[in-house]
């Protein structure tokens, strides 16, 4: 079984970047849906960043390896986004899908 990613975008820039770089590249979105990739300590940042409250799990602020975030956004184009301006659908840590 493979993957069809006909519309992935790769910005191997992103790849130990900071929070405002992250954010920077998601304004520059044009999907309806986005999915980023990242590493600590930027992409805990980052999320940290994007949601207006944290969601109460132990493990948010510090993100570990293959933590998922779903954030919604009631914006209209990503160049509008706003830093705390996401409410969280979802958080997960690989342990608890095992459950």
């Amino acid at each position: 079984m493979g993957l069809h990613a006909e519309n992935a975008y790769y910005a191997y820039d992103l790849y130990l970047a900071g929070p405002d770089a992250m954010l920077a590249e998601l304004k520059t979105a044009t999907g309806r849906t986005v999915m980023m990739l990242g590493h600590n300590p930027g992409i805990a940042q980052f999320a940290a960043q994007l949601v207006e409250t944290a969601p109460e799990h132990a493990r948010f602020h510090d993100y570990p390896t293959c933590a998922t975030t779903v954030i919604q956004f009631e914006i209209d184009k990503w160049s509008d986004i706003q830093k705390h301006s996401g409410k969280v659908l979802g958080f997960a840590i690989p342990r608890e899908l095992l459950k």
